[in-house]
């Protein structure tokens, strides 16, 4: 039918052998008169999660970065961090196949031979002093690059690859900590979170949510959702609901007898600055807790899109659901699980990190998804639940493809390195200038050219 412009469909999976069965996936439906968002995950084909947190407490900040590789092990893997402007280097600490630190003024680097796949255990720690710093904060980020191995190097994954977190904003002299997230993991950077800072305010919790772009204008169908439980335990407990439509935020108590989310009640929210949403939650909302174990979850409810948008979640997740990511902390005497994941624990009264609860992906993918995709399930706060189109809102647009550029040749600058089949079985690596493309060197059975992180020293033959 010509004239049908809405498509559903059901994928249906069965199998045979031992343990013969079958699977029944959710429906997707699909409008034809929708624009198509031309994006496609973060996590493939880059292989390397690089989580990061900051705790500061005592005018030290002390920084962690988890570098986890999920897929085949990994060489040559690099982990460096910036030292803020401001901030005086006290130490470093490695961990798992990491070497020792090197500190050269300037940034702390942590180097591998190769990190096995799935090794949880590693905990990169740098520790900075704050004292005599004036600014209102400190500004770092963890950055890493490695060398992937096995099937699909070169096919399907290139041989080197690199990745950042965002940014991770500390105020110096408060007590506080601070969760890094991936960038480039949803489809929009405006409600892309690069961190999510808490501070200790004696009587309030304060979250604080920091997006890669500007969320302007105010009206972004955008929700920041905080799961609370101040037990640690799996169970719902509490959920911090702030709606960038309505400018506002709610926090909700789940209700077991009912198993549905109660009444919000409203707490201090607001934007004071464009990259910023920052909201407290009072202590005796949460029966003056001492600690509480929590992930977030930033969630585009925009039905402008013939499919539903990327769910953000910090920690980062291992795949397409919106599920939680491992993040080593101190260790309680929870035992890991095959069938769990490690949630974020932040201790109110000084907020010192820990591992919390094992939280199960399905409750909080099943809730996460249906506050993106039921208007009816989000908490009432003045939201719009409309889309934006029928809003009279701007509709959020995919960032612009930049047009390619032409370049002249004979502009072309510096040197290229390239290597070629020397009709031996191996290589011979040639080191051009350009653009005349005169040799300056050739270097017998070498490849894998490289330049060093500086951007000045020559590399070859695994050498990054």
């Amino acid at each position: 039918d010509p004239r049908q412009t809405t498509f559903t469909t059901q994928p249906w999976l069965t199998w045979k052998g031992l343990q013969p069965g079958d699977y029944l996936a959710k429906s997707v439906t699909i409008d034809i008169n929708k624009p198509v968002v031309d994006w496609y995950s973060w996590y493939f084909p880059k292989r390397m999660i690089l989580d990061a947190s900051a705790t500061v407490a005592d005018d030290v900040i002390t920084y962690h970065i988890y570098p986890w590789f999920y897929a085949a092990r990994s060489w040559d893997v690099t982990v460096k961090l910036p030292i803020p402007e401001g901030a005086t280097f006290i130490s470093a600490e490695t961990s798992g196949p990491f070497g020792p630190a090197t500190f050269d003024g300037r940034e702390v680097t942590f180097e591998a031979i190769e990190l096995p796949a799935r090794d949880h255990s590693v905990d990169l720690q740098v520790k900075v002093s704050t004292q005599g710093v004036s600014a209102d904060a400190l500004v770092t980020h963890a950055w890493t690059q490695w060398r992937n191995v096995g099937l699909g190097t070169g096919i399907i994954y290139p041989s080197k690859q690199e990745s950042r977190t965002g940014d991770m904003v500390v105020q110096p002299h408060a007590t506080g900590w601070v969760l890094a997230d991936g960038l480039d993991d949803v489809a929009f950077s405006y409600y892309d979170l690069t961190s999510v800072a808490f501070l200790d305010k004696d009587d309030a919790f304060e979250a604080t949510f920091y997006t890669r772009d500007p969320m302007d204008p105010t009206g972004q169908p955008v929700l920041f959702v905080l799961y609370l439980n101040t037990a640690c335990q799996t169970e719902r407990e509490y959920r911090l609901v702030y709606s960038h439509q309505a400018d506002r935020a709610v926090l909700q108590r789940w209700n077991a007898a009912t198993a549905s989310w109660g009444d919000g009640h409203p707490v201090e929210a607001g934007q004071p600055g464009p990259r910023m949403v920052v909201t407290q939650i009072p202590k005796t909302l949460l029966d003056n807790a001492e600690s509480a174990c929590g992930i977030v979850r930033a969630i585009n409810t925009s039905q402008d899109y013939n499919t539903s948008l990327e769910i953000d979640a910090v920690p980062d997740r291992t795949g397409s659901d919106p599920v939680v990511n491992s993040i080593t902390f101190e260790i309680m005497d929870q035992v890991p699980t095959a069938s769990y994941k490690q949630a974020l624990a932040i201790t109110l009264d000084g907020l010192k990190s820990t591992i919390g609860a094992r939280t199960p992906e399905q409750q909080f993918n099943a809730d996460v998804l249906s506050l993106r995709d039921n208007p009816e399930e989000q908490p009432q706060m003045g939201l719009d639940t409309r889309s934006a189109s029928q809003a009279g809102l701007p509709k959020p647009q995919p960032e612009a493809t930049p047009a390619p550029s032409t370049v002249d040749g004979a502009t072309l600058g510096g040197n290229l390195a390239i290597p070629l089949d020397n009709g031996r079985g191996s290589y011979d690596l040639y080191l051009l200038a350009m653009p005349t493309g005169q040799e300056i060197v050739r270097i017998p059975d070498a490849h894998q050219p490289d330049f060093n992180y500086d951007g000045r020293r020559f590399l070859f033959d695994r050498e990054g």
